[in-house]
């Protein structure tokens, strides 16, 4: 996530605003998808377990982590498994950094927490939170294929730092799908069911 002031390309509004109307993911408290072979196949101490997110489309998008000590990196790992018998398209900016954008963090209590750049935001009125990304190129998934990052070479597309959204102080927490209402905001602040979700440890 990025905070931008006062002004904003019309270009990047115009994108941010046609990704915020296409359709929605199921809900987050849908049963657990279990993990496709193919991809648990892949599972190692260096990419850890994926937990599958439901999303539109051909892919099946997975996250997973470790354990993190605080005041380290806390990586996230993002998995993309292509089930289908013909190669599929995925874009850096408006699927990749779209799905990063798109996850909430819920604390063990359930309460939704404030990204860094939405704590900067009730603060200063100036501070907007939009979707942003300097990039964007596509790249081709093959039939079959599971492609994911690793813990011992964080690639920017699949891999992401925790701590560059969010302050996590020791404690455990869980990642999931947002959901948000048509101008961007969380639709709840609280998450029943922390089962349906990735979860992450803060020693």
């Amino acid at each position: 996530m990025k905070t931008v002031r006062n002004f904003v390309p019309a270009l990047i509004l115009v994108l941010a605003m046609f990704l915020i109307s296409t359709p929605a993911a199921p809900r987050r408290n849908d049963a657990i998808l279990k993990l496709p072979k193919r991809m648990a196949e892949q599972v190692s101490a260096d990419t850890g377990q994926p937990v599958i997110f439901q999303r539109p489309g051909q892919l099946v998008w997975g996250l997973s982590t470790k354990a993190g000590t605080y005041g380290d990196s806390i990586p996230v790992l993002l998995w993309l498994y292509n089930p289908t018998n013909k190669p599929q398209a995925v874009a850096t900016c408006s699927d990749i950094d779209w799905f990063w954008f798109s996850i909430d963090v819920f604390d063990s209590s359930g309460k939704r927490l404030l990204s860094l750049s939405e704590q900067k935001s009730m603060q200063d009125p100036n501070v907007v939170v939009l979707f942003m990304c300097s990039r964007n190129f596509t790249f081709s998934i093959p039939p079959h294929t599971c492609m994911h990052g690793a813990f011992s070479i964080l690639n920017r597309d699949f891999a992401r730092d925790l701590r560059e959204s969010y302050s996590l102080p020791t404690g455990q927490y869980v990642i999931v799908t947002s959901e948000k209402d048509a101008g961007g905001r969380p639709l709840a602040t609280a998450l029943p069911n922390l089962r349906n979700g990735l979860r992450v440890e803060v020693q």
